[in-house]
């Protein structure tokens, strides 16, 4: 391997890893973390289970990615629960390196290495103890197989397509043992790719359906170790109630259809890849555009982004993170695209500008997990809040909780060995209370209020001993 790529694979390692520990389990993070570190304590299921509940509306592979070595460790540090996101990353950005620099040379793949970690969106997103950047990490190399396959069936080559189509299957199915939606990702990108080279029959060989006849093996063998797990009536409750028709149909989504959204989501999902995503622009030069496109990966990386944010936009109840590897996508032929540019100047001068810009990044990553840090210092942070409370009830003991949704503030609690007990009525045989500020009126009946603090969302928590 050339230097390059341990230049690239350093870089992205970097900055992905930089704030790896900074902070807390912030918002959603305690919730996945949480999964994780019970599949840790009480052993992998494949169905996801917390408070005693099953909890099918997310596959178990990222959960088990960090439950596997928090299990051997005996604790799930921030740095254990975002570890597959910084995978992830640094895969994506070594393979877009190693692609770019075989189709345009070492400078181009060392450029587009560089670039594509510079984006918005990333911020969030590496580290962080979520679903999305693994999930990416899926599609991307979906992407890459399906690219090797229709460049095979470009050159009427189909013995040597359909294993790279079986291939793009399998990852797309191992997505979707990471997040459902990764299936769509790759189909997005292959109708999108049977439409811009005019061969609708793509869609009707045999490459395309053994694609999908290994998504389909992998989905059942999922569906049917869950069934047998958890029972075929939780898994319709947590894959159908639960998520699919809350987020694709408008009829049972909450707030329905808001035609705004039409307009402002694809301008926020697009936002996510500032700055690298602007190299888009150099596609109106025919030199680069021409260049560029020689690839079918290209094709395939701007056909599914565009493809699949479309998708995304359609539907109800979407977020911007819904979309990341749409803006992955985006952001790669951004980072291509740069890359061809900054190739045709000297090269003295093009190393200045990847330097200036490298180090100016850096500087916002350093600052943005400082931000993160002064949050995590906050009264309201879930471990300081658990400190608090450990230090009234101590650390061996067992809390019933009634209405708290921090999960991160849990999640901290049982890291110090308190015993979480949701309870829904309030019943149950524990000497200690977490409840909301809904339930205050308790104290009002002889019950001792030993603290009142705030969490993470604003929201208050109360303390409550039963005499």
């Amino acid at each position: 391997m050339n230097r390059e790529f341990y230049v690239v694979g350093l870089w992205a390692l970097l900055l992905g890893g930089l704030g790896i520990s900074s902070g807390d389990f912030f918002r959603n993070e305690g919730l996945r973390a949480r999964i994780a570190w019970t599949m840790a304590r009480d052993g992998l299921t494949v169905v996801p289970r917390l408070d005693g509940e099953w909890l099918a509306s997310k596959p178990p592979l990222a959960y088990w990615l960090v439950a596997l070595p928090a299990r051997c460790f005996g604790d799930l540090p921030l740095a254990l629960a975002r570890w597959p996101s910084v995978a992830a990353f640094v895969f994506m950005t070594v393979g877009l390196a190693v692609v770019v620099s075989r189709l345009h040379g070492h400078a181009a793949g060392l450029i587009a290495g560089l670039f594509f970690p510079m984006a918005v969106g990333w911020l969030q997103q590496v580290p962080a103890a979520e679903l999305d950047m693994l999930l990416a990490g899926w599609v991307f190399a979906s992407w890459a197989a399906l690219a090797i396959a229709l460049n095979y069936e470009d050159q009427n080559k189909p013995d040597r397509s359909w294993p790279w189509w079986v291939v793009a299957g399998l990852m797309a199915g191992a997505g979707f043992w990471t997040k459902w939606t990764a299936p769509l990702f790759l189909h997005m990108a292959i109708v999108a790719m049977a439409i811009w080279h005019a061969r609708v029959m793509w869609l009707f060989q045999r490459g395309h359906l053994l694609c999908m006849a290994a998504e389909v093996a992998l989905g059942a063998l999922w569906l049917t170790a869950s069934t047998r797990e958890a029972g075929l009536n939780a898994l319709l409750e947590g894959v159908v109630v639960r998520e699919a028709l809350p987020h694709l149909s408008p009829w049972h989504h909450l707030g329905g259809w808001k035609w705004g959204d039409w307009l402002t989501f694809p301008m926020q999902a697009v936002g996510m890849g500032l700055p690298v995503v602007l190299g888009l622009v150099f596609a109106f030069r025919r030199d680069l555009r021409d260049a560029i496109f020689t690839s079918f990966l290209a094709k395939v990386l701007l056909a599914g982004a565009v493809a699949s944010l479309v998708a995304w936009t359609l539907v109800p109840g979407h977020r911007p993170r819904h979309t990341v590897p749409s803006v992955i996508g985006l952001s790669m032929v951004g980072a291509w695209l740069i890359a061809l540019a900054m190739i045709q100047l000297p090269k003295r001068l093009w190393l200045i500008v990847a330097v200036v810009l490298c180090s100016c990044w850096l500087l916002v990553l350093v600052g943005f997990n400082w931000t993160r840090d002064l949050a995590a210092q906050a009264a309201s942070a879930p471990a300081n809040v658990a400190n608090r409370i450990v230090q009234r009830i101590g650390s061996d003991t067992t809390v019933g909780v009634v209405g708290l949704r921090d999960d991160g503030l849990l999640l901290q609690l049982e890291r110090r060995g308190v015993e979480i007990q949701r309870h829904r009525n309030g019943g149950g045989a524990v000497d200690w209370w977490l409840l909301t500020h809904l339930e205050e009126d308790l104290a009002r009946i002889g019950l001792k209020v030993a603290g009142d603090w705030t969490d993470q969302q604003g929201n208050s928590i109360v303390l409550i001993r039963i005499p």
